[in-house]
C-alpha cells in the first residue's frame, strides 16, 4: 500500500503537470513526501528545491517533492529560517547565525564574525553585498560572508528590531520589512530611510513583478505600491489572508500564503485540500507552485499543466506523441455508465490498463497483451464498487506511460 500510495502521488503529479488536462488548472493541492513540520523557507535553485523545516533541518528534492534528502551537515540549529544563493556559495540563516557552503558539497560552516549572536530571519544580495535581516536589525557582508557589519538604521517605529523580509528591486533599491514599516536604501546599504507604510502590523513578506512592490502584512492586507518613497498617496491595499508570511510572483500572477488555510492567486483563493493551519512559505520550482505549511511539511500545486505533446514522459518524445495516444470518454460520467478508452500506437507493443483511486489503491487492471499498430477502443464499463470521485487511468504502451484523469459522478 505504501508503494502504491507513493506511485499514485507520482502519477497525479505527472497528470497535473504534464498529462492530458488540456489547459485546466489543478483543482487541489497534494502533499509531498517531506518531513512534517513548519516549513520556514522554500528556495528553488537550479535542479533542486530546498526546504527549511522546523526541528528537522534543511532538505532538498530533485523530483518535485517525491523524495527528500537531508543536506544540513554542519548546521547546529534545527531552526533554518532562510536561504540565499550568492556567487559561488549557498547561505542558510538560522536561529543561531549564518552558515555557508559550496553548492556541490553542502558541508556548512558557521560565519559569525561581526554578528552579535543574531537570529537570521531573511537574506538578500545586491551586487557583491549580502544583507542579513536579523532580530537585531540589518547586517551586511562585502566579502562573501566572511565578516559582517551592522547597518546604522533609524530608530524603529515600534519596539521590534526584527527584519522579517528583504527584497532588492530591479533599480537596486534594498527594502527591509520590519514592524509597521520598511527600511529603504537607494545607495547599496550605506544609508537607510524608515518609511511608515500606514499599517499597525509587521511587514512579514515582500515580492515584486518588476514594477509593483507587494508588502504582505501580519494582518490581513497586501499593500501594493510602485513608488516606495511615495507612501500615503496612491497606495493600494488588497484584502489578503491572515498573516501574509509568503509572497511570490510567477507568470505575472501574485501568489500569497498566510494562516488559516490559504493561498491566493491575485484575488482568487486556491486552497482546496490545504491543511487548515495555512502556509508559512511559498516558491515556484520547475513550473510547480510549492507551499510550505505551518504543520504538515511541503505541498504542491501545478501552475501550467501541459498537453501530452509538450513533454517527454519516459521515452515518449515529441515525435512519439503523435504516434501514441489515449482518450477516455465520456469524462466525467456516472460511475455505473460505460466509459470507452480509445488508444493508438504505431508499433507493436505490450499494452496494459490500470486505474487508481485518490489514495493510490489499484482498483482495476487489465492486460491487453501484445498489440499490433493501429487504433483501438476498449470499454472500461461501469463498476458499482467505485465511489464517486477522482481516479487516475494509466495506459502503458511498452515503456511509454499515458495518463488520464477520470471523474466518476453519482
Amino acid at each position: 500500500m505504501k508503494f502504491a500510495t507513493r506511485f499514485i502521488k507520482g502519477l497525479l503529479l505527472i497528470l497535473i503537470v504534464a498529462g492530458q488536462v488540456y489547459g485546466q488548472e489543478q483543482l487541489s493541492w497534494l502533499p509531498t513526501n517531506s518531513p512534517q513540520g513548519t516549513v520556514f523557507f522554500l528556495s528553488s535553485q537550479k535542479k533542486h528545491l530546498y526546504a527549511g523545516i522546523h526541528n528537522h533541518g534543511v532538505y532538498r528534492s530533485s523530483d518535485l517533492g517525491e523524495t527528500w534528502e537531508r543536506v544540513d551537515q554542519g548546521i547546529a540549529s534545527l531552526m533554518p529560517h532562510c536561504m540565499l544563493a550568492s556567487g559561488k556559495y549557498f547561505f542558510v540563516g538560522t536561529n543561531h547565525g549564518i552558515y555557508r557552503s559550496l553548492p556541490d558539497e553542502l558541508k556548512w560552516e558557521r560565519k559569525e564574525k561581526g554578528l552579535t549572536n543574531s537570529k537570521i530571519l531573511s537574506l538578500a544580495q545586491n551586487g557583491k553585498t549580502i544583507f542579513a535581516g536579523t532580530n537585531q536589525g540589518i547586517f551586511q557582508s562585502h566579502d562573501e560572508g566572511e565578516t559582517w557589519e551592522q547597518a546604522k538604521l533609524p530608530q524603529p517605529i515600534g519596539v521590534s528590531r526584527n527584519i522579517y523580509a528583504l527584497l532588492v528591486t530591479k533599480d537596486n533599491n534594498i527594502i527591509a520589512g520590519t514592524s509597521r514599516g520598511v527600511y529603504l536604501s537607494a545607495n547599496e546599504g550605506n544609508t537607510w530611510l524608515l518609511l511608515d507604510v500606514g499599517t499597525p502590523h509587521d511587514i512579514a513578506s515582500l515580492a515584486t513583478d518588476g514594477k509593483v512592490i507587494y508588502l504582505g502584512t501580519s494582518g490581513d492586507q497586501i499593500i501594493e505600491t510602485e513608488r516606495l518613497s511615495f507612501f500615503g498617496k496612491g497606495i493600494k491595499q488588497t484584502q489578503g489572508l491572515s498573516n501574509v508570511q509568503a509572497l511570490v510572483v510567477a507568470d505575472s500572477a501574485l501568489y500569497s500564503g498566510g494562516n488559516i488555510k490559504g493561498v491566493v492567486k491575485d484575488t482568487q483563493k486556491i486552497d482546496r485540500e490545504l491543511p487548515f493551519e495555512g502556509i508559512r512559505s511559498i516558491a515556484v520550482h520547475d513550473k510547480v507552485l510549492f507551499g510550505g505549511t505551518l504543520k504538515f511539511g511541503v505541498w504542491k500545486y501545478a501552475l501550467k499543466p501541459k498537453k501530452l505533446h509538450d513533454i517527454e514522459l519516459a521515452e515518449l518524445g515529441k515525435a512519439d506523441a503523435q504516434q501514441y495516444g489515449m482518450k477516455v470518454f465520456p469524462n466525467p460520467a456516472p460511475k455505473t455508465g460505460d466509459r470507452k478508452i480509445s488508444y493508438w500506437l504505431s508499433s507493436t507493443e505490450k499494452v496494459e490498463i490500470q486505474v487508481f483511486n485518490a489514495l493510490g489503491t489499484l482498483v482495476y487492471k487489465t492486460d491487453l497483451g501484445i498489440t499490433a499498430p493501429g487504433k483501438y477502443d476498449f470499454n472500461l464499463g461501469g463498476n458499482n464498487n467505485l465511489q464517486a470521485g477522482m481516479y487516475v487511468c494509466t495506459l502503458r504502451i511498452g515503456n511509454k506511460l499515458l495518463i488520464e484523469k477520470l471523474i466518476f459522478s453519482e
